[in-house]
């Protein structure tokens, strides 16, 4: 979440409800914003793992709106959770607007993050 961006299949494809919706999730659930994603390969080798490696992709296109969609699941489950109802309330608005600009050719995008570390040997 810490590189999100929306990508559009057309310069003209409205993206407010997505803008929206993060911000508003975001707010929610700080788990939403990280900020130490890209600090992750120093966390390991800071934490005693060797032979950090990183695997920094960006989806395929093919792959994109399957990861957008899977995304759109975490807001569903923070309206059926949350304890404050304004945010609930706005979610539930903002949900079928961002599906809405799903079908016309705007959704979310991230980087994908892989770390791996090995352990030393006692």
């Amino acid at each position: 979440m810490a590189s999100f961006r929306i990508e559009k299949m057309h310069p003209g494809s409205k993206t407010d409800a997505q803008r929206q919706l993060m911000t508003v999730s975001q707010r929610q659930d700080p788990r939403l914003k990280p900020t130490w994603i890209s600090n992750l390969p120093d966390i390991f080798a800071k934490g005693g793992f060797e032979e950090v490696q990183s695997d920094v992709k960006e989806a395929l296109p093919h792959l994109a709106l399957a990861m957008h969609e899977c995304n759109l699941v975490i807001h569903e489950l923070v309206v059926k959770q949350t304890q404050n109802e304004s945010v609930a309330k706005e979610l539930k608005r903002l949900l079928p607007e961002v599906a809405k600009e799903t079908r016309e050719g705007a959704c979310w995008a991230f980087t994908r993050w892989v770390v791996i570390g090995k352990k030393p040997l006692a």
